[in-house]
């Protein structure tokens, strides 16, 4: 239940990662990579590689679930996601697995076309040095489409037909988008998007860091050219940089 972006001139893709549940992250840092996930867990939420190839991701799901889980029905979403989830594969393993070694992002983009697999809903933000594209997964469908320069996505398709279709299907993710493209546009350096992910106004606060049903558990902005990752897990704390070893 993410928000993720990139700016093509300062070459930066970010997420901001919310979750209905407290989740503990690590690092995980190699010679040829640097990520972060849930503890334990069998995917990133994000990462770079030596490669300068780079990803962030974000959830779609059903209006359903997002309801229940709003108004506190944790039991019954969780048992609506299982039947969401049925059959489905998260594509967010994949695009991990792939990470030490991928050149480019076309070998990550080849892979998931051509796998057997059928998907669960995920938006996935792809760059490289030549390249940076959108991949809208949901069961066997998957749409591919060129990012633009400036761009900031949330929790629902522009292309698939699946989740949340209008503002009242997900408000938060529709106000997250039109927050985070508005203010994208004046962003001309790295302490520009620490403003928009984690601003020092209360008010913008509200459009963006999340609080209640789900919360904003951290904030990541990956610098691709220099390989680390800016990484902070609070609304008051400064962002650390993290590299590969």
């Amino acid at each position: 239940m993410c928000t993720i972006g990139y700016h093509k001139a300062l070459n930066l893709i970010f997420k901001n990662r919310d979750k209905s549940e407290i989740t503990t992250e690590e690092m995980v840092a190699e010679d040829n990579y640097i990520a972060f996930r849930t503890k334990g867990a069998d995917y990133f939420s994000c990462g770079v590689n030596r490669y300068e190839c780079g990803f962030v991701s974000a959830a779609v799901n059903t209006p359903q679930w997002t309801d229940l889980i709003y108004k506190g029905k944790v039991q019954q979403a969780n048992q609506q996601l299982k039947v969401e989830k049925r059959g489905l594969s998260n594509p967010m393993i994949l695009v991990s697995e792939m990470l030490s070694r991928a050149r480019k992002i076309k070998a990550i983009i080849d892979k998931i076309e051509s796998s057997e697999l059928s998907w669960q809903g995920y938006n996935i933000l792809l760059v490289d040095s030549g390249q940076a594209s959108l991949i809208e997964t949901y069961n066997s469908d998957i749409r591919i489409r060129e990012l633009r320069p400036r761009e900031v996505i949330t929790n629902y398709f522009s292309l698939l037909d699946f989740g949340p279709k209008d503002y009242s299907e997900y408000p938060s993710s529709f106000r997250r988008h039109e927050y985070g493209n508005n203010n994208i546009k004046s962003a001309a350096s790295v302490n520009d998007l620490f403003e928009l992910l984690k601003p020092a106004d209360e008010n913008k606060r509200k459009k963006i860091w999340r609080r209640g049903a789900f919360k904003t558990i951290s904030s990541s902005i990956i610098d691709l050219k220099r390989r680390l990752i800016y990484y902070s897990k609070d609304i008051n704390e400064d962002y650390s940089i993290f590299r590969m070893h």
